[in-house]
């Protein structure tokens, strides 16, 4: 189980909550008292619905008692919602930004960049065709892609894609990243997928991070989080971050109540920020 935040929740008196909570982290090792209400609440709903449970009652004493439903039910708050280039304005922004950096770091490490929740690996191997597109010749650099979800990773590393998974995405930045791989199946490009690794990391356990990396790209993971989760959670990928090295955001999460002293706006519609110092 992660050693994440330790908040009070509004939630701890009621004793189907606390059956709830205690059953999904030993089962799972997710804590819902990260959560907020009413994404557990969505769930619990549908979960007890699908399986005939007249309350939250009813559902909290099932799952106590059958770890694969507990199991079930953790991976139902992780929203796998990726594709290639989401928000395309974003990814034309790091283009210019990430070369920047590069210039701005000496000796060989190059770049390291974290995609975090990177569920199937889009965002992932859409960073690192974005370095490879920047410059004729690209300077080092590899990108971390990490997910609580062990099954979302293994697609991820197999990097074969179906059609659906494409639709709606240029051609031009189609071909930056994927190649046919026979009828309705695309395949990550060989120069893209050699830059980029998966594991698995926990955001609500901060020993899982990497360190010292240049970007974090952690974008519409926070918005599921109870806000003093969100800050302890900023807080914690600041100290990962490098000095200089960049967070991003997805368009509705914030700093707010994040010390103002750890970051300063590169492109605050885009939600890209620097670590000062």
């Amino acid at each position: 189980m992660s050693t994440g935040p330790r908040f009070p929740h509004p939630w701890d008196e009621l004793p189907w909550f606390g059956t709830l909570a205690d059953a999904v982290a030993r089962a799972a090792g997710l804590d819902l008292r990260a959560y907020k209400e009413s994404a557990v609440v969505r769930r619990v709903r549908a979960r007890a619905k699908a399986l005939g449970d007249e309350d939250a009652e009813a559902y909290a004493r099932r799952v106590a008692h059958d770890p694969a439903e507990a199991r079930r039910f953790a991976r139902s708050l992780s929203v796998a919602v990726s594709g290639f280039f989401r928000d395309p304005a974003v990814f034309e922004a790091l283009g210019r930004l990430l070369p920047e950096m590069a210039a701005q770091r000496e000796g060989p490490r190059g770049l390291r960049l974290w995609s975090v929740g990177c569920s199937k690996g889009q965002e992932a191997y859409s960073l690192a065709a974005t370095m490879l597109q920047a410059r004729p010749e690209p300077p080092p650099f590899r990108v971390l892609g990490t997910d609580r979800d062990e099954r979302a990773l293994a697609r991820a590393r197999e990097g074969v894609y179906g059609d659906r998974d494409v639709e709606g995405l240029p051609t031009d930045l189609r071909a930056r990243v994927l190649e046919r791989a026979g009828a309705g199946r695309w395949r990550v490009r060989a120069e893209v997928r050699g830059r980029v690794e998966f594991r698995t990391a926990d955001l609500l356990d901060p020993a899982s991070y990497p360190e010292r990396v240049d970007l974090i790209s952690c974008r519409n993971v926070l918005i599921y989080l109870r806000r003093p989760v969100q800050v302890w959670v900023l807080e914690h990928l600041a100290s990962a971050l490098a000095p200089g090295g960049a967070l991003v955001l997805g368009t509705s999460e914030t700093l707010l109540g994040l010390r103002p002293e750890l970051f300063v706006p590169w492109d605050a519609r885009l939600r890209i920020y620097r670590k000062r110092g």
